[in-house]
């Protein structure tokens, strides 16, 4: 519920700044994360006779290219869709958004508890206090299209990988069988601390299997920068849950403010497409 207050924020970036809108109903939190560019000249082609012309236009200054994107998380499984194209911004920005509104937040309440029990010593308070707030926010995609070598690049430490095949023979000088006799052929990878420094070539390793004939699933156990442990699930799966043209995301857009974004057509999309949707089951 913290992410409420927040309604409004914005934040720079380089070449712009972004504006945060959230929302929230009985089933929902949702939003839009619009991005303001200084940009104040466009460049466009013009064609005639089979021959172009680039020219470019000002930008009036009473306005400014835009990106967004919206989203929308189920209160019930903390899970949701995020809309997302082509240089606009990207959920791992909003992800690193949330934490540091979290972790802001966090520093605030520990010193208003410090604040108000200084009666039993500053040390004595500031150990109470962040044992009472030792909450961390955590933040997973369900499915990432980038390579599996970027994804686990992210992450401080890569503990242990495993895979499940069908297919009982298949060549692979590094791996270790677990079951020799069955339907079903494990293949684990236990990553000790000074191999970390060999993680892109064991991850390769990861991508090469994933392509075998009879793969079917895979999990890597891994610690997070806050020394969090995390399993990332490899699945042969879609790597978006749908598509659109840009041309009728933007049309819907038309008109939007910050008193009627949250009845916009696209966040009414996305909220029937987590609870009507082909793959609805993932966000339970």
């Amino acid at each position: 519920n913290y992410l409420i207050p927040f309604n409004g924020e914005r934040m720079g970036f380089e070449g712009g700044e972004r504006f945060f809108l959230f929302h929230e109903d009985d089933v929902f939190f949702s939003g839009v994360v619009l991005s303001f560019k200084d940009q104040r000249r466009d460049c466009r082609a013009r064609f005639q006779d089979g021959q172009f012309t680039i020219h470019t236009a000002d930008i009036l200054d009473d306005e400014k290219l835009i990106d967004f994107n919206f989203f929308v998380v189920k209160k019930s499984s903390l899970k949701g869709l995020y809309e997302y194209y082509h240089n606009s911004c990207s959920i791992h920005v909003l992800f690193a958004l949330l934490r540091n509104k979290f972790n802001a937040l966090k520093a605030d309440k520990i010193s208003n508890y410090i604040a108000d029990n200084l009666a039993l010593g500053r040390e004595k308070a500031e150990a109470k206090g962040k044992k009472e707030y030792a909450g961390r926010l955590s933040t997973s995609i369900l499915i990432d299209n980038r390579d599996i070598p970027t994804v686990l690049a992210e992450y401080a430490k890569v503990k242990k990988i495993e895979m499940l095949f069908d297919a009982q023979q298949f060549a692979v000088g590094h791996a270790v069988a677990l079951q020799r006799s069955s339907r079903e052929v494990k293949v684990s990878f236990n990553i000790t601390d000074s191999e970390q420094s060999n993680i892109d070539r064991l991850t390769q390793g990861v991508v090469e299997l994933a392509g075998n004939v009879g793969f079917k699933k895979g999990s890597v156990s891994t610690v997070d920068s806050d020394d969090i442990e995390r399993t990332i699930s490899i699945l042969n799966c879609p790597k978006r849950l749908g598509e659109c043209e840009f041309e009728d995301l933007a049309h819907r857009i038309d008109g939007l403010t910050v008193e009627n974004f949250h009845e916009n057509e696209i966040l009414v999309e996305l909220k029937r497409e987590i609870n009507e949707g082909e793959y609805r089951a993932l966000f339970n």
